[in-house]
């Protein structure tokens, strides 16, 4: 029983620090035990039990705080991984009582956009089924865990490039994966800025756009250079131009092939994946008001593909040579409209400092390529 006090009255005092208010300590520390006892089914038996009634707390005091609002410019949310791997630090206990650790955490949520936001609140403070998240947004399971995965990255990226030192002080991130390196690259879409490549020691690569990233939270896709498909694709690539500019073209090669016959293998398994065309305004669009292409394989782990129209017409031929002459170019925003009596998309790349423009037009139905016409400098 002392035991229990004692192990109580030291859930109080964290619950004190973590939420600000002690006089709300005592009832946030019940609620927690609550909880605890509700999902006690998840308990290992491993480590320590007041590390696990803590972790539950966390998010206890994460959802008491949000309901007070008591900083209407934060958020208060923190996906299930990186708290638990913030929390097995040997000094996780010091760094939560300080509430330092909820600070930085709310900071980097209030970066990403308010429906991420939401999104990330909703399943991993919540706890809100999947299924419950699927009829409130009249999404598919799928397409609601595909939105989370993305999530939890562009969380991950935000410690990574807003709030690295915090980060790394607390073990959210790896000292050694937490660098971006400024390239030549001009970003395609926005024209406003050049791209910053990541390449970690486990040779994952990733581009990113400053100035995309505080308009929409998106980070190019990451991609594992040590898969067969991608080593292929990349020969003795280096540059991270070479690199992007051959995958870029890889994957335009891919999925058109797999527009025309309406599923394509598998890069993974090679068993066939059926693709999925996406309106701007689609309730299961994984990048909203983009039109967008997906393929997910249902016979293996491979992660679901996600990318926009504009970003995929980017690998065509004749927009690789309009981007390697005209180097600074911005994307218009694709218009709905006709060619030669097809119902289409017309996407459209602009030079920045000249005159040149590219237009791609696509099926508006199969996003199959229609036709590609460069305007003159």
């Amino acid at each position: 029983m002392a035991s229990f006090d004692q192990d109580y009255r030291r859930l109080v005092r964290l619950c004190a620090r973590l939420s600000g208010s002690s006089d709300a300590a005592e009832d946030i520390a019940q609620d927690t035990l609550i909880e605890a006892w509700r999902n006690r089914h998840k308990w290992t038996g491993t480590g320590s039990s007041f590390a696990w009634l803590s972790r539950i707390a966390v998010n206890v005091c994460w959802r008491w705080r949000r309901r007070r609002g008591r900083d209407s410019s934060r958020s208060v949310d923190a996906p299930d991984d990186i708290l638990e791997n913030t929390l097995i630090a040997p000094d996780w206990q010091a760094e939560l009582e300080q509430g330092e650790l909820l600070t930085l955490l709310d900071r980097a949520l209030a970066s990403l956009p308010a429906s991420t936001r939401e999104l990330l609140v909703a399943k991993y403070v919540d706890d809100t089924p999947l299924s419950e998240l699927s009829s409130q947004l009249g999404a598919t399971t799928g397409a609601i865990a595909v939105r989370l995965h993305r999530g939890r990255q562009a969380l991950q990226n935000v410690l990574q490039s807003e709030f690295r030192d915090d980060a790394i002080a607390f073990g959210l991130i790896d000292p050694q994966t937490a660098d971006w390196v400024d390239t030549k690259l001009w970003c395609a879409d926005c024209g406003k800025a050049h791209l910053q490549a990541l390449r970690t020691p486990q040779d994952i690569f990733q581009l990113r756009c400053p100035h995309c990233i505080a308009q929409t939270g998106r980070y190019f896709e990451a991609v594992d250079l040590t898969t067969r498909v991608v080593q292929r694709i990349l020969g003795e690539a280096r540059g991270f131009r070479t690199i992007q500019s051959r995958l870029d073209a890889a994957g335009f090669r891919y999925c058109q092939q797999s527009l025309e016959k309406g599923e394509v293998g598998c890069a993974y398994c090679g068993k066939p994946t059926r693709v999925v065309c996406l309106p701007p305004d689609a309730p299961n669009n994984p990048l909203p008001g983009e039109y967008a292409l997906t393929m997910r394989c249902v016979h293996c782990p491979a992660p679901t593909l996600a990318i926009s129209l504009g970003r995929l017409l980017l690998g065509a031929p004749e927009a690789q040579e309009f981007w390697r002459t005209t180097p600074r170019l911005r994307r218009v925003p694709e218009l709905a409209t006709t060619f030669e009596g097809t119902p289409a998309i017309r996407t459209r790349y602009e030079s920045v400092m000249g005159s040149g423009a590219l237009e791609i037009f696509s099926d508006q139905a199969t996003f199959k390529l229609l036709r590609i016409r460069r305007e003159p400098t």
